[in-house]
């Protein structure tokens, strides 16, 4: 067998069967699973889940920062934090970014 006849299914193939499947299902998705597969997978089918979910994780992490600034002392050294969390904002975007486009 050659690497151009490799045994299975491709990966178009297998993508295309699991979205067949999530159209039969005749039960309306759930919010926890609608959220669950919004951050496990990137929208397009080529794109890259490990820079995807990174991309999400810092997201989450930069809200979080955002958070903490608040209920930080109103001093200069709270304005690291939400200079921080911005930055953090912006690396995620990009990194969402370039899983979509793989």
């Amino acid at each position: 067998m050659s690497k151009s006849q490799k045994a299975g299914l491709t990966k178009e193939q297998v993508q295309q069967i699991r979205k067949q499947l999530r159209e039969l299902n005749d039960e309306p998705e759930s919010l926890s699973a609608r959220i669950g597969r919004i951050i496990s997978y990137p929208p397009t089918p080529t794109g890259n889940v490990k820079r995807y979910r990174f991309g999400i994780a810092l997201m989450l992490l930069a809200v979080f920062l955002m958070l903490l600034v608040i209920v930080l002392p109103d001093d200069d050294r709270r304005w690291i934090f939400a200079g921080f969390a911005f930055l953090m904002v912006a690396v995620a975007a990009w990194q969402i970014d370039l899983a979509k486009k793989r």
